[in-house]
C-alpha cells in the first residue's frame, strides 16, 4: 500500500540531541491551516532523524513516533509522525520566548510568566519549557526530561494578532507514574493571554 507522506522542515537546535515535539507540532498546525484547534498530541519517543507526516496509519511499515489529532466544530484530523533513517540538521536558532516563576496564592499550583510574539509554536513552547523546568523544582534532578503530549487541550492553530504579548501560565501536578528510575508526570494547565484562556492537561517522561 502506498502511503502519502510529507516531510517536516524540523531540526537540531543547537545543545539538543532530539528534534523537539514543538516543532513537529506547527509543522502539523501550518498543514491542516486556520480555523483548526489542537485537540491532543501523542508522542511515544524521541528522534534526531527527518520527520514525516501522513494522515494514513502506516500499520508498522515505518517507525511512528506520534499522533496529532486537530478539531474543526464536528470534524476531526488525526496525523502520524514517523522518523525517517535521514538525520535531521543542526541550527542554532533561539526560542524567540521569555517565562519566569513567580509565586502562586495557591499552594498547589504554580505559574510561569510569558512574554512572546504570539503563534501557535511561540505558545506550545512556553508550556513545554514551563513544566519542564518545574520537574527540576519538584523532583530535585531529574534527566532525560521531555514531553509527550497534550490531552483536551483547545489550543487555536493561528491567531488574530501576533504581536509581543504577555500571560500566564499555571501549572498543577497531578501525579507521577512510574518505577526503576522510570516516570511519568501529569499537569493540569491553564494558560491566560490578554484576550483568552486555554486549559487541558501536559504529560512528560524523565527519569530520577
Amino acid at each position: 500500500m502506498s502511503v502519502l507522506m510529507k516531510e517536516l522542515d524540523v531540526f537540531l537546535r543547537s545543545g539538543r540531541s532530539y528534534v523537539q515535539g514543538t516543532q513537529m507540532l506547527a509543522r502539523a498546525s501550518e498543514i491542516v491551516g486556520e480555523s483548526w484547534e489542537l485537540n491532543q498530541v501523542l508522542f511515544s519517543q524521541i528522534t534526531d532523524s527527518i520527520v514525516e507526516i501522513s494522515e494514513e496509519d502506516c500499520k508498522g511499515c515505518l517507525q511512528c513516533i506520534g499522533e496529532v489529532e486537530f478539531k474543526k466544530h464536528d470534524e476531526s484530523k488525526r496525523m502520524y509522525l514517523y522518523a525517517t533513517e535521514k538525520k535531521a540538521p543542526t541550527y542554532t536558532i533561539d526560542m524567540p520566548i521569555s517565562i519566569s516563576r513567580i509565586q502562586s496564592n495557591e499552594a498547589a499550583t504554580v505559574g510561569y510568566s510569558f512574554e512572546m510574539p504570539l503563534n501557535f509554536e511561540n505558545m506550545i513552547n512556553a508550556i513545554v519549557q514551563s513544566i519542564k523546568s518545574e520537574h527540576s523544582v519538584i523532583f530535585g534532578s531529574p534527566h532525560d526530561v521531555w514531553w509527550t503530549g497534550f490531552r483536551q487541550f483547545s489550543l487555536p492553530t493561528s491567531f488574530s494578532h501576533q504581536e509581543n504579548i504577555t500571560g500566564l501560565i499555571e501549572l498543577k501536578f497531578m501525579r507521577k507514574l512510574g518505577r526503576n528510575g522510570n516516570f511519568q508526570s501529569l499537569w493540569q494547565l491553564t494558560v491566560t493571554c490578554p484576550k483568552s484562556t486555554y486549559t487541558g492537561f501536559v504529560t512528560f517522561s524523565f527519569k530520577l
